[in-house]
């Protein structure tokens, strides 16, 4: 079974982590963005815990909403 949140959903960015049961040491962080109406994954990095995962996605989220942060 495989576990999908999606942290931001905005019309050209979208964050999404997965976790699959077959691999239950792995988080995926996904980033999409959609061109012609598909979604295409631009980005994904690999985490070990949940945890991680989120804290990554959520600083990923504000660099996209607060460009002039961004480091």
């Amino acid at each position: 079974m495989t576990e999908r949140t999606v942290i931001a959903q905005h019309p050209n960015m979208r964050l999404e982590i997965i976790h699959r049961d077959s691999d239950p040491t792995v988080w995926r962080l996904e980033c999409s963005k959609k061109v012609m109406g598909f979604r295409r994954r631009t980005a994904a990095f690999h985490f070990q815990d949940r945890q991680q995962a989120v804290d990554f996605a959520e600083e990923m989220k504000y660099n996209f909403l607060h460009p002039q942060h961004a480091m």
